[in-house]
């Protein structure tokens, strides 16, 4: 790749990146509207929520994966085993 090349991709990426400032920046104030402005008080709230998870930022949402990894037997043997029988209560 020529350095002539290499130099358009890297202008062609900034204006993409601030292209995509402006779309954001375009999107928080027509929320912004919507909240303040909105016919229906569902569709403010909603705008209100999607404005401030826009501004202030999600909490970082970690997954746990718990499941392992099973073999096949484990796994048979797993369904087959029957769940404690729950007594009745002898009080009642």
């Amino acid at each position: 790749m020529s350095p002539e090349q290499k130099q358009e991709i890297r202008e062609r990426r900034r204006l993409m990146s601030e292209d995509k400032e402006a779309r954001k920046q375009e999107m928080i104030a027509h929320l912004a509207d919507l909240a303040l402005n909105a016919k229906h008080e569902e569709t403010q709230v909603a705008a209100a929520n999607a404005w401030l998870n826009r501004v202030d930022g999600l909490p970082v949402q970690v997954n746990k994966n718990e499941n392992r990894d099973m073999t096949f037997e484990e796994l048979v043997k797993a369904s087959m085993r029957r769940p404690p029988a729950i007594e009745a209560d002898p009080g009642v």
